[in-house]
């Protein structure tokens, strides 16, 4: 893991990130074979900082999926 990504998820106070199976409440809206990436906070997210970091987070951890060839580095429901 990188050093950004680490002080990212340093950043949030209480994480819970995962990918998920393209099943459940928003299933029926994906294509096939795409995931979800899902973060959990207890409460209200009010902070503002805190959801920039977020965003950083996820563009982040997006970005390491690409490189890893986990995930694709366009829109998977884009025709080419």
């Amino acid at each position: 893991m990188d050093a950004k990504l680490r002080d990212l998820i340093a950043a949030q106070p209480s994480i819970c990130l995962e990918v998920v199976d393209d099943e459940g409440w928003f299933g029926a809206q994906f294509p096939d074979g795409v995931d979800e990436l899902r973060f959990h906070v207890p409460g209200v997210l009010k902070n503002l900082d805190q959801l920039k970091l977020l965003f950083e987070l996820f563009a982040a951890v997006l970005n390491r999926l690409c490189a890893m060839g986990s995930a694709y580095a366009r829109d998977p429901g884009v025709e080419l």
